[in-house]
């Protein structure tokens, strides 16, 4: 039975304080090493090491997992799971964990924040003289997982109608101010769009942002293209709509932000000092329950 790891590496992870590596180091027989990129790991640890960390723009693709010829456990910190090769992890028997439910409310509570921003002027310089308010406003939230549900719920409390669209609908959450609808109706009556859908999952088409109403906002949080560049390019030629992106998901759209009515805030929506927090305690949880699991 074996309760630790022989080799443990972190590739790419800044947020573990003192206490986190301590424990780490506790599960690891040999010393944990620390690397900012996955290319920088010694040739000679990648065959021995069993236990891997890393963050989620930390690339591990096949050619490495198959070099890596011990590695039994990889540890994202943090949600997403495209920067693995979950094909070749699968094959080789290799369990990928990662940390989920970290920041929904931080993720709403941004969108909320933004949206009034925008509303009161703050946003853009050539708003009109009498901002307006959220209140009786209605919101469009297409994609209604976890951070969907809290946008949600912090929408209906300001006085917001709400309309959704997702792949599993929510009838407990449906009332005479939320209602799922067809995603062509929730772009066409939505004052303010936010997108919540997993990365790099198409949410949006040109016919889509045709669809959308004349001075509508569209607030993006996702991880990689969910549209093209180019519709959202031609949707904020009208100068009245506005596009709002925080610091991760403007990524992906770097062109776009020659147009006056994108807007790229330097902050991402995620982070706050609690979804840090529990990104930390996630990540060592994870490697903690696969020990246990994998001791018996």
């Amino acid at each position: 039975m074996k309760f630790n790891f022989d080799q443990l590496v972190i590739v790419g992870i800044t947020t573990l304080d003192d206490q986190d590596l301590k424990y780490l180091q506790s599960i690891s027989k040999a010393k944990v090493t620390t690397w900012s990129c996955i290319e920088d790991v010694a040739e000679l640890l990648v065959p021995e090491m069993d236990g891997l960390l890393v963050s989620i723009r930390t690339k591990v693709d096949a050619s490495l997992l198959e070099k890596a010829r011990k590695l039994r456990y990889i540890g994202v910190s943090g949600s997403s799971l495209n920067n693995i090769d979950m094909e070749a992890a699968t094959r080789l028997g290799i369990q990928v964990s990662n940390v989920v439910g970290y920041c929904d409310t931080e993720t709403a509570e941004f969108v909320i924040f933004v949206a009034y921003a925008l509303a009161r002027g703050v946003l853009r310089k050539d708003w009109p003289e009498f901002p307006y308010s959220l209140h009786g406003k209605t919101l469009g939230i297409i994609g209604m997982g976890r951070t969907g549900t809290s946008l949600c719920k912090l929408a209906r409390g300001i006085g917001m109608h709400v309309l959704y669209y997702s792949r599993t609908r929510k009838p407990e959450l449906e009332d005479t101010c939320i209602a799922y609808s067809k995603l062509e109706d929730v772009v066409f009556k939505s004052d303010i769009i936010s997108l919540h859908v997993p990365p790099h999952t198409q949410a949006l088409t040109a016919k889509d942002f045709s669809r959308m109403r004349h001075s509508a906002v569209l607030v993006n949080t996702c991880i990689g293209q969910i549209f093209r560049e180019e519709d959202l390019i031609k949707w904020l030629s009208l100068r009245s709509n506005t596009a709002i992106f925080d610091s991760i998901s403007a990524r992906a759209y770097e062109r776009v932000f020659s147009q006056k009515n994108a807007i790229r805030l330097e902050a991402a929506a995620y982070a706050t000092s609690e979804s840090m927090m529990r990104i930390r305690e996630g990540l060592l949880q994870n490697a903690r329950t696969f020990l246990i699991k994998s001791s018996h």
